[in-house]
C-alpha cells in the first residue's frame, strides 16, 4: 500500500514513477548531471571505472576547475577575467608548467586554504570530499572540450573498486546537491 502511495504521488507530482526517481534529477541540466547519470548508468551496468570516473568528472567540473592553471602555459593574454583562477600564486606561470606540470591532470593545483574555506561555505562535509578525491582517478577537461583521465590503476583496480563505487557514487551525488 506504501508503494501505491509513493507512486501515485511521485507521478502526479514529479512526472515519473518513484522507482524511476533519483537525487540527480534535483540537479539544474548541465554537463554536470550529464556525467553523473553517465556515472548512474555505468553503475547500474556494474562498469566500476566508468562510474569513478564519472563521478570524478563532475568533482572537476563543479570543483576542481577553478584550480586549473592551463591558461598560464603560454604566458599570453593576461587579462583580469581571462586569467582567473583559485590556484596558489605560485603556479600561476609558464615557469612553473614547465617544471612541475608533467602531465596534463597537474594543471588542477589547489590552494587547501581556499579550497577548504569554499567547501565549508559551500556546506560541503571536506572529508567526503576528499574521500572522493582518494578514490577516483584524476580527470581534466582542455580547452577544446576533450576529457583527460589519469589511469591510476590502483584507484581502477577491478577488485577493490566494487567495494567502494557505491560510496563514491552516493557522495558525490551528495556533494553536488549541496
Amino acid at each position: 500500500m506504501a508503494r501505491e502511495f509513493f507512486d501515485e504521488v511521485s507521478t502526479s507530482h514529479l512526472g515519473a514513477a518513484f522507482s524511476t526517481v533519483s537525487a540527480i534529477d534535483l540537479l539544474e541540466d548541465g554537463e554536470t548531471k550529464t556525467v553523473l547519470l553517465e556515472a548512474k548508468a555505468a553503475l547500474e551496468t556494474k562498469n566500476y571505472a566508468g562510474c569513478a570516473i564519472g563521478c570524478r568528472k563532475a568533482i572537476f567540473l563543479e570543483i576542481e576547475r577553478h584550480y586549473d592553471i592551463s591558461k598560464y602555459k603560454d604566458a599570453q593574454g593576461f587579462g583580469l577575467l581571462g586569467l582567473f583562477t583559485n590556484a596558489p600564486g605560485f603556479a600561476r606561470s609558464k615557469e612553473y608548467i614547465e617544471t612541475d606540470v608533467k602531465d596534463p591532470t597537474d594543471f588542477v593545483v589547489y590552494d587547501y586554504g581556499h579550497l577548504d574555506r569554499s567547501l565549508l561555505t559551500q556546506g560541503v562535509d571536506s572529508t567526503a570530499f576528499w574521500n572522493v578525491w582518494r578514490l577516483t582517478p584524476a580527470v581534466f577537461k582542455t580547452q577544446d572540450h576533450k576529457w583527460i583521465v589519469r589511469r591510476d590503476f590502483a584507484k581502477l583496480d577491478a577488485e577493490l573498486l566494487p567495494d567502494n563505487i557505491e560510496y563514491v557514487f552516493s557522495t558525490t551525488v551528495d556533494i553536488m546537491l549541496v
